[in-house]
């Protein structure tokens, strides 16, 4: 009785552990070479580094597809005791927020603090930068079949923070779909925002579209078709 009650705790447990895993995105992974040539040299044999204002993984080593090092860092909240396992939390200067999780195969005292000195240094130089959703009314994109309207603006849902550093400059390319047709309601889904900071790959955000456009009648609809075919739908 006992042993299947301790097996259901732990099921319940991963559980939550997955849940709350899942919603780091390390899809961005990895860093550029030149930020990742900046990260300091330590004795952890895997470690797992997640900014939390983002909710992105930044850096790791050892871990698996499915979040295990975070997942490390969850258990060790429920009451994981191996010393090990080192999880903490580490705001730098510029007020970011970093979850850490070091595994080692033997514990020393030692190269764990000065793993954590090195690492927090190397943290500092990271900081947070907002995309607001107010002063992103993007390039519109072409609507076909719509009433009397065939450019609608695009713009972001809620305001997007990003992290970064002073020598990564922040590119973005809109990504339209390849045909949108009417009717088009107010915060449909018409693309997405590639962003480019320190990470090899973009992060990409939904953008939306931020007026309502009606479908026009059938005989509209055909004239709209024929002059496609004629003059191309960028015309």
């Amino acid at each position: 009785m006992y042993y299947a009650l301790t097996r259901l705790f732990f099921a319940f447990l991963l559980s939550v552990v997955d849940l709350y895993a899942a919603q780091y995105n390390r899809t961005q992974l990895p860093l550029l070479p030149d930020i990742q040539k900046t990260f300091p040299l330590i004795t952890a044999n895997r470690f797992m580094i997640a900014n939390t204002d983002t909710m992105c993984v930044l850096n790791e080593k050892g871990a698996d597809g499915d979040s295990s090092s975070i997942n490390l860092y969850t258990a060790a909240i429920f009451g994981a005791d191996d010393k090990r396992y080192v999880c903490y939390k580490y705001k730098n200067v510029n007020k970011c927020n970093f979850i850490i999780v070091l595994y080692y195969n033997e514990y020393y005292v030692d190269q764990i603090q000065q793993d954590k000195e090195y690492i927090n240094k190397w943290l500092d130089m990271f900081y947070i930068s907002k995309v607001s959703c107010i002063k992103c009314h993007f390039a519109s994109t072409r609507i076909i079949y719509a009433d009397g309207v065939h450019n609608v603006p695009a713009t972001l849902k809620k305001d997007i923070q990003i992290i970064t550093t002073k020598r990564c400059a922040i590119k973005k390319v809109l990504r339209y779909k390849a045909s949108v047709k009417a009717p088009v309601h107010f915060y449909t889904k018409i693309g997405s925002l590639n962003i480019y900071s320190i990470f090899v790959n973009p992060i990409s955000i939904p953008i939306y579209a931020h007026v309502n456009v009606k479908k026009t009648t059938v005989y509209k609809r055909i004239l709209e078709s024929i002059r496609i075919l004629i003059f191309g739908q960028n015309s």
